[in-house]
């Protein structure tokens, strides 16, 4: 992924206030044992599936911040 997908899935995560499972476990961290459910288009991979809403996966704070430090990684690397 190049420094401008980077930055595109980062405000995509900034932004998205729902996320299936499989983007929310990829880009965040599960905190609650119980989530509302329905049919949806997930705000992060735009595909119809199972979704919540971000606050189940900690707004996605650890993936941003795994992104934001691999584009500082690489910058300082070139």
């Amino acid at each position: 992924m190049n420094k401008a997908d980077t930055r595109r899935l980062i405000k995509k995560l900034k932004n998205a206030s729902i996320c299936c499972f499989d983007c929310g476990n990829k880009y965040g961290v599960p905190s609650v044992s119980d989530s509302t459910m329905w049919v949806g288009v997930c705000a992060i991979c735009e595909q119809q599936t199972v979704v919540t809403e971000a606050r189940d996966f900690a707004y996605f704070i650890t993936g941003i911040k795994k992104l934001t430090e691999s584009i500082i990684t690489n910058q300082e690397a070139q």
